[in-house]
């Protein structure tokens, strides 16, 4: 069998997703960053407990009750610390699991369904 040459660099995804890690921070990819979090640097957590949903909403400032996005710069990843807020809901990040968030545009947050 002949050797065949791997030409793709990294594994970034053009897509986006958001991973809920073990570590217990919620990660952006650069795709999400680019589409709906572009110079925010905060937001705000919300949980639906009976659909099972986080809803991760953009915000120009600091309020109370609001998570720093960190962000190094354009086309990287972002994170949110939000190891209290999961704990809270006990939302299960023991294990890391990566989702496709959706837009919602009428609540002006990204929705990310856990079921």
């Amino acid at each position: 069998m002949g050797f065949e040459l791997y030409t793709k660099k990294g594994g970034r995804s053009s897509s986006p997703r958001v991973t809920i890690a073990k570590a217990g921070y919620i990660g952006i990819n650069s795709a999400c960053m680019n589409m709906y979090f572009k110079g925010k640097v905060f937001v705000q957590l919300y949980w639906d407990k009976e659909r099972q949903i986080i809803g991760i909403k953009p915000i120009d400032k600091e309020i109370e009750g609001s998570f720093t996005l960190t962000n190094e710069g354009e086309r990287r990843p972002g994170s949110i610390a939000g190891r209290s807020f999961l704990k809270y809901y006990e939302i299960d990040f023991f294990k890391s699991k990566s989702f496709s968030p959706e837009w919602n545009e009428k609540e002006n947050m990204l929705i990310i369904k856990l079921k």
